[in-house]
């Protein structure tokens, strides 16, 4: 049901709890990052103004057109002031590092998909035995498992922090961190029948995606580089080896 044109239409609704819909109001604004939105809607003023979150308006607006939300209270923008908590350790965490624990050790029982349903019929907002109001999980194959696993944690966790040591446990780092950071054509070049997004990614079997299909219908924010070779450890702290001789550096480092 995804539409590349429509994108926050069907979606997990952890989606718009993670992301700002375009066309919502935010911070007290009309989001809408569309490249002929040259003004919008204030609730503040009351009136429309002009669209900083435009870069047709605004040359360093959003690449991407994303707004994080998550972990923002609207009241900020009124009191000036950022008063975010500080996540330590979340339910959910235990939870889904149970289940891939389990998952890894070929211990899969009830408890497991109980584990990852528990996270997930939260995010929908249901009891946990509601399984016909979200896609609850039922299999018990390992390798459709683990990549559910991998998927929940990745929406579950978005912006908090554990998805680059995720990576490194899984060993994808030189697969997802030496892929480019993607965003929108600038607005001159971009196909208004193609916003935001000119189609549906392509994943591959460990979830990651692939724009290069999109070619120039969008744009090389960023290139990224992980070296496989050492950067799945760090290095010894060279205070740490001159301390005790018998420490060697990690290899390459």
């Amino acid at each position: 049901l995804y539409s590349p044109t429509d994108p926050f239409k069907n979606r997990d609704p952890r989606l718009t709890a993670t992301i700002v819909e375009f066309n919502t109001q935010w911070l007290g604004y009309n989001y809408q990052p569309h490249p002929d939105a040259l003004t919008v809607f204030s609730s503040k003023e009351n009136k429309n103004v002009s669209n900083k979150d435009n870069r047709k308006v605004a040359a360093f607006a959003s690449y991407t057109g994303l707004l994080w939300k998550k972990g923002i209270e609207q009241s900020w923008a009124d009191k000036f002031v950022d008063d975010s908590d500080i996540i330590i350790v979340r339910f959910a965490e235990m939870l889904l590092t149970y289940a891939e624990a389990s998952v890894e050790l070929g211990e899969i029982d009830a408890s497991v998909l109980d584990a990852i349903n528990r996270v997930r019929a939260r995010g929908y907002g249901v009891a946990l035995s509601q399984t016909s109001l979200y896609p609850a999980v039922t299999t018990i194959d390992p390798v459709e498992l683990r990549k559910i696993v991998r998927r929940e944690r990745r929406i579950e966790f978005a912006k908090e922090g554990l998805r680059y040591m995720d990576l490194i446990r899984w060993r994808l780092a030189e697969k997802a961190l030496t892929r480019p950071v993607i965003g929108l054509p600038d607005p001159a070049n971009q196909d208004r029948s193609k916003w935001p997004f000119p189609g549906v990614t392509p994943l591959d079997e460990d979830g990651i995606a692939d724009y290069t299909v999109f070619g120039n219908d969008v744009k090389i924010v960023a290139e990224r580089n992980f070296d496989k070779s050492r950067q799945y450890l760090w290095p010894i702290p060279a205070l740490e080896i001159r301390v005790n001789p018998g420490l060697t550096p990690n290899p390459n480092y």
